[in-house]
């Protein structure tokens, strides 16, 4: 929507406005065109480094779970955690194989997501008199977009491992690995959305841009001048992520030698942890209680970004030569942005908590590469050490001319000399000076050829680290061995 229209003889509006939004699209298993064709290793050396194939399963994860290593490497969990065969396709590679069992760990991902957009436009003009422009501006847009994010995954380097005395271990997967003399084994499963697949990202920005500013002109000078206000307000938000620290725990499940009933292990060491077991054997297997004891409430990580701008030009053609008009543009200008990066969770605690090592709290099989970690919520990017404030400011002033050396006839340019200078001093890094010089001869209507020598800059923005300041890093201590609840 436009809607425009004057005031008087000197005031002037225009509004405009826009809303859309589209439900996501997501999966491709109900099309029947797809066939999950994918570039994989091509497993005959002789050939090709790649083929394309269709039906192109992942060997090292099932929804329901599979032994991915060891003397019982190939076993995969089916409805209600029964051991079946995992079985070999056409091509097979180590992590990749063209038919047989398996799944397209990218056949359910969001073809696009879900989608809302809105923003709004106000713009005002005041000719205050015949040579003076004041205006005002506002624009403001919103924006969100929601998709499944990657569900919670056992495989490298974070596989899960499952012991012989696991409550939910099938009998005969427990009587197979006391033949075969192992105590363990790895196990890879990605989490189907009727268990712990559900986890859902939103992205929302919010945006806002005032600008006031004039326009004046005097005599053969131009001059013009604004100040912009500018918000962004960012928010990543999670759901249903799982707890690193609770779900490695919850999957170490064993039988409580005094009751019989299934329990954490580390509810042996630590009774009233809170702990509910977890059993991953069978797609849809882990049961309500479990999937909401390990998931999280809602995380974010939320962001603002403002930014002050003032700037004033000058440009006109102050005299000319015996060639023609020189241009003059001159000015000066500041530019302040402030940058607030702070993740936020629910409860807030979690922020002040790490993933500890298994032994100490009283279980087994939490992946070397978890130990320690600040990020407690499974492939999310909520951590501590992502919580950054700062800002930078810079002032600059700049000028720049172009010289006409000689004209082709009095109403055409030939050869024009171009001269740029502009010195800004950056609160990151000093004062630095930037120039460029060059040449633009009009050799005919249809050919125009250019030289140009320059020292051009760039300044470090708010999202590369080496440039914040001032920076301040919110990492938590090393925390100590405790008791978990």
């Amino acid at each position: 929507m436009i809607w425009g229209r004057s005031i008087g003889d000197k005031v002037h509006l225009i509004l405009s406005g826009e809303y859309f939004q589209a439900d996501g699209i997501e999966g491709y298993p109900a099309r029947d065109w797809f066939n999950s064709w994918a570039a994989i290793s091509n497993p005959d050396p002789a050939g090709p480094r790649e083929i394309i194939v269709p039906n192109a399963h992942s060997r090292i994860y099932t929804y329901g779970g599979m032994i991915t290593g060891g003397p019982l490497q190939g076993i995969q969990f089916g409805g209600n955690g029964a051991p079946i065969p995992f079985t070999d396709g056409r091509y097979v590679t180590s992590t990749t194989q063209s038919g047989g069992s398996g799944i397209d760990p990218g056949a359910d991902v969001y073809i696009l997501p879900e989608q809302e957009r809105a923003n709004a436009f106000a713009y005002l003009k005041y000719d205050a008199t015949p040579t003076t422009t004041l205006y005002a501006q506002g624009l403001y847009g919103h924006s969100v977009t929601g998709f499944e994010t990657v569900p919670s995954l056992f495989a490298p380097p974070w596989l899960a491992t499952i012991y012989s005395d696991n409550a939910f271990l099938p009998a005969a997967v427990r009587a197979a690995m006391l033949a075969a003399g192992v105590n363990s084994f790895p196990f890879g499963r990605l989490a189907s959305d009727d268990d712990l697949g559900a986890s859902f990202v939103t992205n929302t920005n919010d945006m806002v841009s005032l600008t006031a500013g004039f326009e004046s002109k005097l005599q053969v000078i131009l001059v013009n001048g604004y100040y912009q206000y500018g918000r962004n307000t960012a928010a990543l938000h999670y759901d249903h992520a799982a707890r690193i620290d609770r779900l490695y725990r919850a999957l170490d499940a064993v039988i409580d030698p005094g009751s019989g009933n299934f329990v954490c292990r580390s509810t042996l060491s630590f009774p009233g942890d809170g702990c509910v077991p977890l059993n991953a054997f069978g797609q849809g297997a882990p049961s309500p209680e479990a999937v909401a004891w390990i998931t999280s409430d809602a995380a974010e990580q939320h962001q603002v970004v403002e930014q002050h701008i003032l700037e004033v030009t000058a440009q006109g053609t102050p005299f000319s030569t015996w060639a023609g008009e020189v241009t003059l543009m001159t000015g000066a200008g500041y530019r302040l942005e402030t940058l607030d990066n702070t993740p936020r969770t629910a409860p807030p605690g979690l922020l002040q908590e790490v993933v500890l090592p298994a032994e100490l709290a009283g279980y087994r099989g939490l992946p070397r590469d978890y130990e320690y970690s600040t990020g407690l919520l499974e492939r999310t990017g909520v951590r501590p050490s992502v919580a950054i404030e700062g800002d930078y400011d810079v002032w600059e002033v700049f000028g720049e001319t172009t010289v006409p050396l000689y004209s082709r006839a009095p109403a055409a340019r030939g050869l024009d000399l171009n001269l740029a200078i502009r010195y800004a001093d950056y609160a990151g890094s000093g004062g630095i000076i930037a120039w460029k010089t060059g040449l633009e001869w009009q050799v005919v209507d249809d050919l125009k050829i250019r030289w140009t020598r320059s020292r051009d800059v760039r300044a470090g923005t708010l999202a590369e680290p080496h440039y914040r300041f001032p920076r301040r890093l919110s990492i938590p201590p090393c925390a100590e061995a405790k008791r978990l609840n």
